[in-house]
């Protein structure tokens, strides 16, 4: 159990209860009387036994694959790990065996986003299969055996419970800021459906880069979200592409970079709608789909972003900097990961990993205007040659080479300048200026 924590703890006798859903009344046992007991949280404390060994520079965000539902994974830079959703109850096994090969066998924080089954179906082996130091729910009731079987695994395995309101923050890892941005302490009624309007919605910042997770949002609940700041770089889109959300007000708010859409292939509701792509495109935001493009996943220092998938994609890296996002290509038959670009050494830094042995390659089209020519190319800190052509604008860099695990640097003459122009000169005059009174003083 957390500490500072209490859990409503349900005993063995069946208990009946009666609770509102949809303007009618269940009667649900023990199980669902969680829900009922259980209290809104006031900041939660992350459980310290994640056995993932990272980097302690990179935040890491899976976006699985589950057909026609949502799970993502998110990897934070102290090992701390979060699970939210899981798919269908079908996809349990895939997301557990996904999350044992990244060498996980416990997880900080599970989030159930809403009790529909493509979100919650997938929890139920995962949380009787992994420790888990805390489920965060929404709190809405969805009278299924599905979201019986999932609440009776929690009450079994006696793991802490606590329900999610907009004003929330889950404190698991100090460097990145997870905070709960609705539903609301008064959840909305009477939409279209209440259950996905209630979606816990998450905003995760970790520096200079957000994400946002909206679950099965639709646009009533997704209005409520524009008077937030909901600008960030990596979308979760909601309800799978669904033409009810994302809507061109939304995305006018949020402004990402990249958008993911977590949908099954060939799936009988026409998601995702094209409407909500075209949208999502005239937004300026890059679309990941999971059903082509599988497993999608982004890692970020803080200050750039780099996105890969599963297949059919090349890796993508942005970097931010001031208003401006620098796009930098990466075509490789490597595993790539750990992608910085690192201003007082004008170099852009990543590690590249395949089978020992076979053989690689990898080929950068990086922007001039982030990193000027010439370059020089390292590979495991030493000077290759590297074949390279240039454009007006962008710097095409080829290598080969036997794979194994690898550090790439491609440094160039220039960068973009840390401090725009302008104001280096107003800070130069103005030290100037300070130093010209100072002499005058002393002078007189």
């Amino acid at each position: 159990m957390l500490p500072g924590y209490t859990r409503s703890k349900i005993g063995e006798s069946l208990l009946s209860t009666s609770a509102g859903f949809n303007g009618s009344t269940i009667h649900h046992q023990h199980g669902l009387a969680i829900l009922l007991l259980a209290v809104t949280l006031t900041g939660l404390t992350g459980f310290s036994e994640a056995a993932f060994s990272t980097s302690n520079l990179f935040l890491r965000v899976h976006f699985l694959d589950v057909g026609q539902g949502d799970s993502a994974l998110i990897l934070f830079p102290n090992g701390a790990a979060m699970l939210i959703d899981g798919g269908e109850r079908s996809e349990g096994p895939r997301v557990a065996g996904y999350l044992e090969s990244l060498g996980l066998t416990s997880l900080d924080v599970v989030v159930a986003t809403h009790p529909h089954s493509d979100h919650i179906g997938g929890l139920i082996t995962v949380l009787g299969r992994f420790k888990v130091g805390l489920v965060v729910d929404s709190g809405q009731i969805n009278p299924t055996k599905t979201f019986e079987d999932y609440l009776n695994t929690i009450d079994r395995r006696n793991i802490p419970f606590k329900i999610g309101r907009e004003g929330d923050s889950l404190e698991l890892d100090p460097s990145v800021q997870v905070s709960i941005i609705s539903p609301p302490a008064s959840p909305f009624k009477g939409t279209g459906s209440d259950l996905d309007a209630n979606s816990l919605v998450l905003k995760i910042v970790y520096k200079r880069v957000s994400f946002l997770f909206t679950g099965d949002l639709g646009g009533d609940a997704e209005s409520h979200l524009t008077g937030f700041d909901v600008d960030v770089d990596v979308l979760k889109v909601a309800h799978h592409g669904s033409s009810t959300s994302s809507s061109a007000r939304f995305l006018q708010a949020a402004t990402p970079i990249v958008a993911v859409i977590s949908v099954g292939e060939g799936n009988p509701y026409g998601h995702p709608s094209r409407d909500t792509l075209e949208r999502l495109i005239s937004a300026g935001a890059a679309v990941y789909r999971t059903d082509l493009h599988g497993a999608v996943m982004v890692s970020t220092d803080g200050d750039s972003l780099l996105v890969s998938a599963e297949r059919s994609m090349p890796a993508q890296a942005y970097t931010k900097w001031e208003s401006q996002i620098f796009k930098v290509m990466l075509n490789t038959n490597s595993e790539i990961s750990d992608y910085r670009f690192i201003q007082p050494a004008k170099e852009v830094r990543f590690t590249l990993s395949g089978e020992t042995d076979t053989m690689g390659f990898l080929e950068v089209s990086l922007p001039i205007a982030l990193i000027g020519p010439p370059y020089t190319v390292y590979f495991d800190g030493r000077a290759v040659e590297a074949e390279i052509h240039q454009t007006c604008c962008t710097a095409s860099i080829k290598l080969t080479y036997k794979h194994s695990l690898h550090t790439v640097a491609v440094a160039g003459a220039s960068a973009i300048p840390e401090i725009p122009a302008a104001p280096l000169t107003l800070t130069t005059t103005a030290a100037l200026t300070l130093l010209y009174i100072r002499k005058r003083r002393r002078g007189r």
